[in-house]
């Protein structure tokens, strides 16, 4: 779960992977709703990063812990490989 800086928001990431000489790390990303225990799917297709030989966890991956969330309504997960995943919150 990421939050917004001013709390308003918040993010629920649903993580996997599997490795077959390369580590697959999945990605799903869910908003809550006003509804207890009922979330919103944010992206509609599977976000996949491929590593080999990677150090960290899959929320390290991703880049969570440096989320970006400056932009109204998105957030950007800047990875240790260069890529920007953007994440729309409507």
């Amino acid at each position: 779960m990421i939050s917004s800086p001013s709390g308003d928001q918040q993010l629920l990431i649903r993580h996997s992977s599997w490795s077959l000489g390369e580590t697959h790390h999945n990605y799903n990303f869910y908003e809550q709703t006003f509804i207890p225990l009922v979330q919103k799917k944010l992206n509609h297709q599977n976000i996949e990063i491929v590593t080999r030989s990677a150090e960290g966890d899959d929320l390290q991956i991703l880049g969570a812990r440096n989320a970006d969330s400056s932009q109204p309504n998105t957030v950007i997960f800047p990875n240790p490989y260069g890529e920007k995943i953007r994440v729309s919150l409507q």
